[in-house]
C-alpha cells in the first residue's frame, strides 16, 4: 500500500477527525493523526510511506469524529496500492 486518506465531508456543523494507529478510542489529545480545516469545510488525514510518523500502513487504524456543535458527516477511507 502506497497511502491510506481518510476523509471527512460535514453534512451539517463542524467536526474534526482523529486517527491513532494504537489507542483503540482517539481523542483530542490521544491521536496519531487529525484533520486541521476549521469550519464546516471538507478535511483528510494522510498516511504516506514518505511520512515519518508512518513506517508501515498495514494494520488498523482507529477513527474518532468530534462534533463541536449538532454534526453529521460522511466519511470515505481510500487506499492507494502500490
Amino acid at each position: 500500500m502506497q497511502n491510506i486518506t481518510f476523509n471527512i465531508a460535514p453534512i451539517h456543523g463542524d467536526s474534526d477527525i482523529y486517527i491513532s494507529r494504537e489507542n483503540m478510542f482517539p481523542n483530542k489529545t490521544n491521536y496519531t493523526k487529525r484533520s486541521v480545516r476549521v469550519g464546516n469545510l471538507q478535511d483528510h488525514v494522510l498516511f504516506s510511506l514518505t511520512d515519518k510518523k508512518s513506517k508501515e500502513l498495514n494494520g488498523t487504524y482507529y477513527i474518532g469524529v468530534y462534533g463541536y456543535t449538532y454534526a453529521s458527516f460522511s466519511l470515505l477511507v481510500t487506499l492507494k496500492r502500490i
